[in-house]
């Protein structure tokens, strides 16, 4: 049985200089991927509906914690289950962008709306989302909130 990453286990695991290593946590498609270079990063592997493997890059082990990295591995698995392929959303989404086109996700489209004055209050909208299961960060919640004008300011102002 695998045991349950954590960041010592990690940071512990020798590096291999011929070929990368994966430490896999107890959740499946859900690892540390360790380069012959020694960077240390989490990753997610799912197969999408045409059966072939894919992998998201989660972010560097010193720059997100295993819970959070963990986290977004679950909600890849949960996207995957509902019949979407995260892998190619995150490439459309660039191919968008490298266009010229400007996307958003449903907090931006929210701040949007609140900016319009088509949406009054923006706080109470962001805690439905979490309750429903939305994994929306503190610091993007902040700055959220910070950007509508609903949060004090580091001042205390507000």
């Amino acid at each position: 049985m695998r045991a349950k990453l954590t960041k010592a286990m990690i940071e512990k695991a020798p590096v291999d200089p011929n070929k990368h290593t994966i430490i896999w946590d107890a959740i499946g498609g859900f690892g540390a991927r360790i380069t012959k270079g020694g960077h240390r990063g989490f990753i997610c592997t799912y197969r999408n509906g045409a059966g072939k493997m894919k992998y998201i890059s989660l972010g560097a082990v010193n720059e997100i914690s295993v819970d959070d990295a963990r986290a977004k591995a679950q909600a890849i698995k949960l996207a995957v289950r509902d019949g979407r392929d995260p892998a190619a959303e995150i490439e459309q989404r660039k191919a968008a962008q490298a266009a010229g086109f400007q996307t958003m996700g449903v907090v931006g489209v929210l701040l949007v709306g609140k900016q319009m004055g088509r949406i009054r209050t923006l706080h109470p909208l962001l805690t439905q989302l979490q309750r429903q299961g939305f994994r929306l960060s503190r610091a993007l919640v902040d700055m959220a909130l910070r950007a509508a004008g609903e949060f004090p300011t580091s001042t205390g102002e507000g």
